[in-house]
């Protein structure tokens, strides 16, 4: 057996790790036949998610803190299935000619016309040579005037400080300079899973706070904000579809729908009134905004960083 716990031959199962008890040599009938077993035992369970999901909104939830799990897929497996498949439909409905190749940023001072007007330029002349930014200022002028030179020649050049902030600086600016913003894009569109994985959990401390009378666990919040963002996923998968199948935008109609589905999934899960769901709600989406913008700014550096 799977755990080496001896069996009886009438036992069906193992006590200890719940495998079937049967022959460990399978024929190609029975291996098959597992197979489809196990595909269609997940299958299952994500047919019996994702329609309550739909159509009942707070119902899976609901269901799932109150133990009837068997049936359904976890909150984080049904998540990052939809996700995955939304974003991989996403990425073949792009248009690749609308998007703009800018290849840095650095102005091309050799130009025929060009001219101190059309260059990034910094005065530096009345500028407070004892300031911190002060050196950061001469770095970035000289950047804009020298195409990807070496740290080694910035400071030849300078006089700048060789420390820590300053090569940073330096790296970054440069990197900006030489990118290309429409490989960045991709790269930020590639990573955007991620970056939504990793905002829910801090965003379900915003819907813990305003719940906080409630008796629940941060972990069940959690399961309604995973529950609901896997819903809006399943309506932008729909979305997308319906245009790469029949050219149809039906983008407002699904922000329509979703603003009812959160507010009835909001009064089933949370089970409070119409007016003070109302209230929540708008607290809700206006702490989701807030949340949402920093989240964006700090992932962007982030992956700007990282990039």
């Amino acid at each position: 057996m799977n755990c080496g716990t001896p069996l009886l031959e009438e036992d069906r199962f193992c006590p200890n790790c719940g495998q079937m008890n049967r022959s460990p040599r399978q024929s190609l009938g029975e291996w098959i036949r597992e197979f489809f077993a196990s595909f269609l035992s997940v299958d299952s369970k994500f047919i019996h998610s994702i329609i309550p999901l739909l159509i009942k909104p707070g119902k899976l939830s609901e269901d799932y803190i109150a133990g009837k799990r068997a049936r359904y897929i976890h909150p984080i497996r049904l998540y990052l299935a939809v996700s995955i498949l939304m974003f991989f439909v996403i990425s073949l409905n792009r248009n690749p000619s609308q998007s703009v190749q800018i290849s840095g940023l650095r102005p091309d001072s050799t130009a025929e016309g060009a001219n101190g007007d059309e260059a990034l330029q910094f005065n530096l002349s009345n500028g407070d040579t004892a300031s911190w930014w002060y050196e950061k200022d001469v770095i970035a002028e000289y950047l804009s005037e020298n195409k990807n030179p070496s740290w080694d020649a910035v400071q030849r050049e300078t006089d700048v400080e060789n420390s820590f902030s300053n090569r940073f600086f330096f790296t970054e600016v440069n990197k900006m300079y030489e990118m290309d913003a429409d490989s960045f894009g991709q790269y930020i569109f590639r990573k955007l899973p991620i970056v939504l994985f990793l905002f829910l959990p801090f965003f379900t401390l915003w819907i813990h706070l305003l719940y906080l009378r409630k008796d629940l666990l941060y972990t069940e919040h959690l399961i309604f904000a995973f529950h609901t963002q896997t819903a809006f996923f399943t309506l932008l998968l729909l979305s997308n579809l319906a245009s790469m199948a029949f050219g149809w935008d039906i983008t407002a109609i699904v922000l329509l729908i979703f603003i009812i589905y959160l507010y009835l999934a909001l009064r089933r899960f949370y089970k409070q009134s119409r007016f003070v769901t109302v209230i929540k709600y708008v607290l809700l989406n206006a702490g989701f905004l807030v949340f949402s913008i920093l989240f964006v700014i700090l992932g962007s550096l982030t992956l700007f960083i990282l990039y």
